[in-house]
C-alpha cells in the first residue's frame, strides 16, 4: 500500500492512480465527479500521459470521452460549473520532458492515436 506521504511526493492524484492500476471505470467515475484531467505528477505527466505511455486503450478512451449530461445525472452529484477540459486542450499538454500525451500510444497500438483521438472516441478501438 502507498502511504499518503509517498503520494504527496509523487504528486499523483486519484485519477493518476486509477490509470496506473488500469481501472478505466474508476477513471470515468472520477471524471464524472469532477476530477481534473490536467493535474500533473512530479514528472509533469497527466493521467493521459500515463495511460498512453502504458498503452492502456480503455483508460485513454475514458479520459478523452467528454462527460455526458446522462453520466452527470446518473451520478447523483450536483454540479454548478463543468470542470472537464476540452479534448484538444488535453492533447496539447506537454510533460516536463516535452512529450505529448499520445506520443508513445501509437507505438503500442500500431495506429495514429492522435488522429483517432481528434476525430472522436468512437473511432478508437477498445480492447
Amino acid at each position: 500500500m502507498v502511504s499518503p506521504l509517498e503520494l504527496h511526493v509523487c504528486f499523483q492524484t486519484p485519477l493518476h492512480l486509477a490509470v496506473l492500476t488500469q481501472q478505466h471505470h474508476i477513471v470515468r467515475a472520477l471524471l464524472v465527479a469532477g476530477a481534473s484531467p490536467d493535474s500533473r505528477d512530479r514528472h509533469g505527466n497527466t493521467a493521459l500521459h500515463l495511460a498512453s505511455d502504458q498503452g492502456l486503450t480503455k483508460c485513454v478512451h475514458a479520459l478523452l470521452q467528454p462527460v455526458t449530461v446522462e453520466e452527470t445525472s446518473n451520478s447523483g452529484l450536483v454540479f454548478t460549473v463543468p470542470r472537464y477540459i476540452s479534448k484538444p486542450a488535453l492533447l496539447e499538454e506537454l510533460n516536463y520532458d516535452g512529450e505529448y500525451p499520445l506520443s508513445d500510444f501509437a507505438l503500442y497500438s500500431g495506429q495514429s492515436a492522435r488522429r483517432d483521438a481528434e476525430s472522436g472516441p468512437a473511432s478508437m478501438p477498445i480492447s
